[in-house]
């Protein structure tokens, strides 16, 4: 009963914030958008295009595009907010090395596996700062997955390290679709959800800098 009390207390309370309705409206709006990223370009490569879904599709190149305006949000946050700056060090470093990833085709027509040697320096910089400044990284990491933006962003990391990953599972399709799979339809699906994670980390990115780039803290 005194929990059922505190709680009201507390949504009740003149220091929560309320959006008004037209802020709801403008945020669902704004994420049916970021969610129609993905098969808009889906439909433009497989149907407008017809190029499947290779290195060079429209679904690649957006994603390539939403990580490098990832890290740039980033690393705009590192230069403005010096006291979380390693953190915001060390998250453009673990987008840009995404970025280095999602591009090993172009790094392998140098030498095969070059991305991870390119990599490796990007992220070891960042993380030995990081370790080096352990206070105000970590208060920056606190901070940033205590917002809203940062519940999004993990929503977003682990459908592109996990549900992606499962979804392309070639099993499933092959049994899905018997004797007439195709494994363009796995890559579709794949990539798809892919860039799904991709544009959800974009938009959890531009609305953390524009929420604290416009403030003091």
């Amino acid at each position: 009963m005194q929990k059922s009390v505190a709680l009201l207390d507390h949504v009740s309370s003149p220091s929560v914030k309320w959006l008004s309705v037209g802020e709801v409206v403008t945020r669902f709006l704004s994420l049916m958008l970021v969610v129609s990223i993905p098969p808009i370009c889906l439909f433009i490569d497989l149907k407008v295009i017809g190029n499947g879904v290779s290195e060079q599709s429209v679904t690649e190149i957006a994603q390539l595009v939403m990580l490098a305006l990832t890290i740039g949000c980033f690393i705009l946050l590192a230069q403005k907010k010096s006291t979380e700056r390693y953190f915001f060090l060390l998250a453009a470093a673990f987008f840009a090395c995404m970025l280095i990833r999602e591009l090993d085709a172009l790094f392998d027509l140098i030498a095969h596996g070059l991305w991870l040697y390119v990599a490796a320096p990007i992220a070891l910089t960042a993380i030995i700062n990081a370790i080096k400044n352990s206070s105000a990284t970590l208060q920056g990491l606190l901070r940033f997955v205590s917002s809203h933006s940062g519940v999004l962003m993990l929503v977003a990391i682990a459908i592109l390290v996990c549900y992606s990953r499962l979804m392309g599972m070639t099993g499933i399709w092959q049994n899905i679709m018997g004797d007439g799979y195709l494994r363009v339809v796995k890559n579709a699906v794949e990539e798809a959800s892919e860039l799904l994670g991709y544009s959800l980390i974009l938009s959890a990115s531009m609305h953390y800098a524009f929420q604290r780039l416009r403030t003091e803290a």
